[in-house]
């Protein structure tokens, strides 16, 4: 199975990066690599990592980290500093300007801030996408939210389907079909403090095309599998007091 399935580790983990998550967004495989040219002489090559050179990477990273950005998806956010000069730990600021150039060390470095001595100096500093996770869970929702169910983190290329969700089979029941999709796609979908009838009534009137039952499935069928799936009877856990 897992010889058929060549994203099967990517789809059981538990965090993956956020440049890992576009990366597999569009199809691609995160251990791919490209041949870069990196000396005076034919020879002179190494490999490093594709990213770009997925289609589509650069949108689908855009699309992911602009959600993360934004507050949409919980994800810890890492920085690294480079430098040519110092090592990651203790790096060295330039300030000032003209004659009156000043130089600092920093110990400490996260979230934008540089702490210096006994102030801190905060700064725009760009995200390092490769180190900052994101829970597979989280993403997942994420998607279904977009309408992403398609994804890799969805599809199998290993076939699994059950006997009562073949159209072919004598005992085939729609609504039990539509009721396991449902559950199916939403299973992963984090609803916190939300009832659970919240998030399936929508998914099931935003996905009437997977109705597999004759003619258009009726609000009341709808209303009735949302009973059936919902995993939540009690509705949105009270908070204790």
């Amino acid at each position: 199975m897992i010889e058929d399935d060549p994203f099967f580790y990517w789809r059981i983990a538990t965090e993956i990066s956020v440049e890992n998550a576009a990366i597999l967004m569009v199809g691609g495989d995160p251990e791919e690599t490209d041949a870069v040219h990196i000396g005076p002489f034919p020879e002179d090559y190494a490999y490093e990592k594709r990213t770009t050179g997925h289609k589509g990477f650069q949108s689908a990273l855009n699309a992911l980290t602009g959600a993360i950005l934004s507050g949409e998806i919980p994800v810890q956010i890492r920085y690294q500093p480079k430098s040519d000069k110092d090592s990651a730990v203790c790096q060295t600021l330039e300030l000032g300007s003209g004659k009156n150039e000043h130089h600092a060390k920093f110990l400490s470095f996260g979230n934008g801030h540089l702490r210096i001595g006994v102030g801190t100096l905060s700064f725009k500093a760009e995200p390092d996408w490769a180190a900052s996770m994101i829970k597979v869970s989280e993403l997942r929702g994420w998607l279904q939210s977009k309408g992403m169910d398609q994804s890799v983190f969805y599809s199998s290329p290993v076939s699994d389907t059950r006997p009562f969700m073949s159209p072919d089979h004598e005992h085939f029941a729609p609504e039990l079909d539509l009721a396991m999709t449902a559950w199916e796609a939403l299973k992963d979908t984090p609803i916190r403090n939300k009832g659970s009838k919240s998030v399936i009534e929508p998914w099931l009137f935003a996905n009437t095309d997977k109705w597999r039952g004759e003619g258009k499935v009726a609000k009341t069928t709808i209303k009735r599998i949302a009973m059936v799936v919902n995993w939540r009877k009690a509705g949105a856990p009270k908070s204790g007091g």
